[in-house]
């Protein structure tokens, strides 16, 4: 598999400071499917700080509920100063640029309804790590020397909103299978 090389920084963009170590899964079952992941994967990139690695397309059906549309799916880690809530929230952000319709309705007593359907884009935030406040920063070494994973920590994160690790991340194998190719702590 080709890895496309990551773009730099330029002088004025956000401070890319490296603190958290995200991996995502993006999927999409409408449309260009190739074309919107890379484009999605592109903002990430531009928006939220950067993209280390990208697994290979898996194409799978839907999952948790019927569609004659299979799903184009990868993941990528992604380094980044946001803070989780931040990442979603730009990951939403993203999804809708690219014409995303979100899935998630409240019911009557407050509880998220989940509704699954056909989508151009899907991002889900997987789990994150974070240096350990004893080690050396991996953020203070220049990208062509951040090979290294050890001296990370699982950031454990729940709100309403989100929960890191994803939950039923283990469950979907669209998942786990292109999440196996990237380096993992």
């Amino acid at each position: 598999m080709k890895k496309k090389k990551c773009k730099s920084f330029k002088a004025g963009q956000k401070n890319p400071i490296k603190k958290v170590l995200y991996y995502l899964s993006l999927g999409s079952n409408l449309g260009e499917r190739e074309r919107t992941l890379a484009a999605a994967v592109d903002l990430l990139n531009q928006q939220a700080g950067r993209v280390i690695a990208r697994s290979a397309y898996f194409y799978s059906p839907a999952w948790g509920y019927a569609s004659e549309h299979p799903f184009c799916n990868i993941c990528i880690s992604l380094e980044s100063a946001l803070e989780p809530l931040e990442m979603l929230h730009l990951t939403q952000s993203i999804e809708q640029q690219l014409g995303r319709n979100h899935k998630t309705q409240k019911k009557a007593d407050g509880h998220a309804a989940i509704s699954y359907q056909d989508r151009t884009i899907d991002i889900d935030l997987l789990e994150a790590f974070r240096p350990e406040s004893d080690a050396p920063n991996p953020s203070n070494l220049p990208p062509e020397q951040h090979s290294s994973l050890h001296n990370l920590r699982p950031v454990s994160f729940h709100s309403e909103e989100l929960t890191l690790p994803h939950p039923l991340m283990h469950e979907r194998n669209f998942v786990m299978s292109p999440l196996s190719e990237l380096p993992h702590p």
